[in-house]
């Protein structure tokens, strides 16, 4: 899901990193490596990891935040209980 809220679905192997998944969401959105940010249960994925260490699994949602946005604080990228963003703006 990126920043204006487009959903775009990907086959990714869970073996691969989630550097790996943003040079391939740069191709997709046009949106450079640098400048994303990803979240995934609220948490931010570090480039290092493995999306299978992270738990990721088919049919996930992983939130692309890019610009300015990704420099926002951690908790204005924060959800609420019920799954809503805590700021949607910073979104």
């Amino acid at each position: 899901m990126t920043v204006d809220e487009q959903i775009l679905s990907l086959d990714v192997d869970p073996h691969e990193t989630v550097e790996n998944l943003k040079a391939l969401l740069e191709v997709e959105t046009m949106v450079p490596l640098q400048q994303q940010q990803l979240l995934f249960n609220g948490r931010e994925m570090n480039n290092s990891e493995k999306l299978s260490a992270l738990g990721v699994k088919d049919d996930d949602l992983v939130m692309m935040v890019s610009g300015a946005a990704s420099r926002a604080s951690g908790n204005d990228l924060g959800f609420n209980p019920d799954g809503s963003a805590v700021n949607p703006a910073a979104f």
